[in-house]
């Protein structure tokens, strides 16, 4: 499992610094915005009850990771023997034990624009809402970083298009978030302007 999430961590440090240049250019390390929960991908086009491990409620948080992270940032610190377990408790998870919030954890290509990435969003939160077994009526989005962006533009999206996802929506948080921006992003846009120009094989090759 280790590899596995190194692995993973590694390819969302790489769609992090060239995540549009990937989506563009159709490479397969793009990553494709998704519902995830305990590690396990979440399809919302299926019955998400058999996809979840522990009860549904009517109240859900759903928390969007930063720049170059995947869902584990929200993970405790690894146990003593350095090995993370996707079965250590997390903030979702306390969420749900202290307050009854069943958590999802939204794994994006933080590559892309930020009004890119809060459009597509605001769609897997209508699809969320509208697959979901039960009635939500209380949900809360937590944002880290640049995560607290998206969630701010998937709100202005959802109230220009009449989302219902947006009448569900109770609180809002928003960790560390650059409001004001960061030079950070500009970084990561000449990164991609430097891959543009290598030949796409050797891409495809990482």
């Amino acid at each position: 499992m280790t590899g596995k999430v190194n692995s993973e961590l590694v390819i969302s440090v790489l769609n992090g610094l060239a995540g549009d240049y990937l989506h563009t250019s159709g490479n397969a390390l793009s990553i494709d915005m998704a519902c995830y929960h305990k590690g396990c991908l979440v399809d919302l086009s299926r019955d998400i009850a058999s996809q979840v491990s522990s009860p549904l409620t009517n109240r859900v948080v759903v928390l969007v990771h930063g720049l170059t992270n995947l869902e584990t940032v929200w993970q405790f610190p690894s146990a003593p023997d350095g090995q993370a377990s996707m079965d250590a408790r997390d903030y979702g998870s306390l969420l749900q034990t202290e307050f009854g919030f069943t958590p999802f954890y939204l794994r994006y290509n933080t590559g892309l624009s930020i009004e890119e990435n809060g459009r597509q969003f605001s769609r897997l939160l209508e699809q969320l809402n509208a697959s979901y077994p039960q009635q939500i009526e209380d949900l809360m989005l937590i944002g880290f970083s640049m995560g607290g962006l998206v969630q701010r533009v998937a709100q202005a999206v959802a109230k220009h298009e009449g989302a219902r996802w947006l009448t569900r929506l109770r609180q809002c948080f928003y960790l560390g978030t650059p409001h004001e921006g960061a030079p950070l992003e500009r970084i990561g846009h000449l990164t991609s302007a430097v891959l543009a120009s290598v030949p796409r094989e050797y891409i495809s090759h990482w």
